[in-house]
């Protein structure tokens, strides 16, 4: 009986020392506890919402206008906010009232969505990763002068048109839940029109150019001079322009008097001179019994018809400088705009996109892992990685917890891009992906190790990271 008892109370020692063993690994049955409760929580923060490159971000453009008028604005990048009056909220929910600071900002080119820290993917039901590929992303927050923030109001909304080179009715309208972090569609299959902002800078450029205006003559005294000698008893109506010296203020050599010796020794019956076509000069015509000269001349001083003149010259040469330069900025606007834009209407401020989700039938999945050329293995939580694919238009950010489901399309542009600390970048290019092909696919579904090269070069901005975008393309 004693050992039975015995038995029975060890039995209960190993099972009391096991029970706590065994509930935690309930939580997962392949990970320790703490493990599977980093994995939750480091998946759940890799689709926040945090730029990787310290120091670089987009920036936002600002308008103000009363909110209880409201406004249209229009953004450098031509998207046009149509805001109604009254159409905000303070954060007790009361209509506000005063000044609005209408913050926006766009991410088309890569550079930036990276930048931007924005998550572009999305769990599909089945468990895999969607790839978001944008036609246009933008950012757009509300609040009071003081920095208070603002949303829209429950009973409004407020239209949106946004510029895009992309055509097609497959890209969604999706909004950024900010509390769960993920992505919600609006909206499906948004179809893009053409943009009436190309049609109206078009028809300015397409308009006639005005004619020149020639700059006005100026009399030079370092040039040869012209001495008419008029007799102003044989043409009384030119006295007022005896004594004065001329110069010539053409360019053809066969008007030039100075070079025309016989028009000083000609006996001129008759003299015409009007006020000439190019501000400050004279259009002077000599006639005698056989022989006529004409020529263009530049006088010494003013006369009441020149100032006449010049005052004309004045308004038309403005004028010209102003049609010209709405036509050299409607050329400048035309090629900032796109082709087509989209619409929508919006019930909050916040993230929005427009997205297809892609899933090629091609794609190549491996166990990826990402070997750097220093050692970066107290760091290794500090890299993010992000693959760039899809026309440059999908941007995927690779979060650890994720390289065991990475894939790309092999018929899709393909770049590696990793930020390290310290601003560096490591990448593995196109030129890269197309020489390792066959050894990836050859590594379909298994293990495949990236070898990232690094750059001698850090990135400080915006531009920085365009350009190696480029250089890797």
């Amino acid at each position: 009986m004693r050992y039975l008892a015995y038995l029975l109370l060890l039995c209960t020692v190993v099972l009391a020392c096991q029970q706590p063993a065994s509930t935690d690994a309930s939580h997962s049955d392949s990970e320790p506890p703490s493990q599977a409760s980093s994995t939750h929580l480091s998946s759940t923060h890799s689709r926040n919402i945090a730029p990787p490159i310290d120091g670089v971000d987009v920036p936002f453009e600002t308008h103000e206008f009363a909110a209880e008028v409201g406004s249209t604005v229009t953004f450098s990048d031509g998207t046009v906010f149509r805001v109604p009056a009254s159409a905000f909220v303070d954060a007790q929910g009361n209509t506000y009232r005063g000044d609005v600071v209408l913050s926006y900002r766009d991410f088309r080119a890569p550079a930036e969505i990276l930048a931007s820290g924005i998550p572009m993917d999305v769990e599909l039901p089945d468990g895999s990763l969607g790839y978001m590929q944008t036609a246009g992303m933008f950012e757009v927050r509300a609040a009071t002068v003081g920095g208070s923030p603002l949303d829209v109001a429950a009973d409004q909304e407020i239209g949106v048109d946004m510029p895009s080179n992309v055509d097609g009715n497959q890209y969604d309208f999706w909004s950024y839940d900010e509390a769960a972090n993920q992505w919600d569609n609006e909206q499906p299959n948004v179809a893009a029109t053409g943009n009436p902002e190309r049609t109206i800078a078009r028809k300015l450029i397409a308009s006639p150019a005005p004619r020149e205006v020639p700059p006005a003559a100026t009399f030079d005294k370092r040039k040869p001079i012209v001495d008419l000698n008029i007799d102003t008893e044989r043409f009384p109506e030119l006295r007022q322009l005896d004594g004065v010296f001329w110069q010539y203020a053409g360019s053809e050599a066969a008007q030039d008097p100075n070079r025309q010796e016989w028009v000083f020794t000609e006996d001129w019956n008759t003299a015409d001179i009007v006020p000439g076509e190019r501000a400050n000069t004279y259009a002077v015509t000599l006639q005698s019994d056989d022989k006529t000269f004409s020529t263009t001349l530049v006088p010494s001083k003013t006369t009441p018809e020149l100032q006449d003149q010049m005052a004309a010259y004045n308004t038309r040469l403005a004028k010209y400088k102003e049609t010209m330069l709405s036509r050299a900025e409607a050329q400048a606007y035309l090629k900032k705009q796109t082709e087509f834009v989209r619409s929508m209407r919006i019930r909050g401020m916040g993230i929005y996109n427009y997205d297809r989700l892609l899933k090629e039938e091609d794609r190549i999945p491996l166990l990826a892992d990402f070997e750097f050329e220093e050692d970066i293995r107290d760091a290794r939580d500090l890299v993010q990685i992000f693959l760039i694919t899809g026309d440059s238009r999908m941007l995927v950010k690779l979060p650890p917890e994720q390289w065991s489901r990475f894939s790309f399309s092999p018929s899709m542009d393909n770049r590696l891009m990793a930020i390290l600390p310290g601003n560096k970048v490591a990448v593995f290019t196109q030129a890269d992906f197309d020489r390792s092909m066959q050894d990836l696919r050859a590594h379909y579904k298994k293990a495949y190790t990236f070898k990232m090269r690094t750059l001698p070069y850090s990135v400080a901005s915006i531009d920085d990271l365009s350009r190696i975008i480029r250089q890797i393309s």
